[in-house]
């Protein structure tokens, strides 16, 4: 009875230890396609509750190497702005006119996006686990930003979370990730 008790414990140990594997390999080759990437295309429903605010906004962020552009997709208020960052400024554009400004080092929902592709290509790993075909996998990208992120089962994000000191700062419902080969 002990020997079967201790096979069945092995072989679940065994297939926790395969299953871990494949978690990794799905971010190691994540990782190989962003690398090779002519343009990174993501678009999703960015949510963000700071102190009592609570706003969410429908973004597209379009990576081509050079930084990112992000177009507020709704509300229809803003709908059409765009902003163009890069890791240390950005430019904010509508109807002609551009306005540049700093981007902080806090996650805010227009600087979610680019953050997100940023923690995918160089954020550590610290744990990563399945549920079902999804698997989920929790990145440090400095010492107070991380980035949970949730890959479907042909490893594509479709799901993330931001946090700042442990605090949620942006929630994505990723709707399309696409990644278009270099030239």
């Amino acid at each position: 009875m002990r020997r079967a008790a201790l096979a069945l414990m092995t072989g679940a140990f065994l297939l926790t230890l395969a299953g871990c594997g494949a978690q990794e390999q799905s971010l190691e080759d994540l990782r190989a396609r962003l690398e090779g990437a002519g343009e990174v295309s993501v678009s999703a429903v960015v949510t963000a509750a700071t102190d009592s605010r609570y706003s969410e906004y429908n973004l597209e962020c379009r990576a081509d190497g050079g930084g990112y552009v992000l177009t507020v997709l709704a509300p229809e208020e803003v709908a059409g702005v765009t902003a163009r960052m890069d890791s240390e400024t950005g430019v904010l554009e509508y109807d002609g006119l551009a306005l540049s400004f700093e981007t902080p080092g806090e996650v805010s929902p227009i600087t979610a996006l680019p953050t997100l592709c940023e923690a995918l290509k160089a954020g550590y790993e610290t744990i990563s686990w399945s549920e079902g075909d999804d698997t989920y996998i929790s990145l440090e990208v400095t010492d107070e930003l991380s980035v949970t992120v949730r890959l479907n089962a042909q490893g594509v994000p479709v799901w993330a979370e931001l946090t700042v000191d442990g605090e949620s700062a942006a929630a994505c419902d990723i709707t399309q990730f696409t990644i278009s080969e270099a030239t």
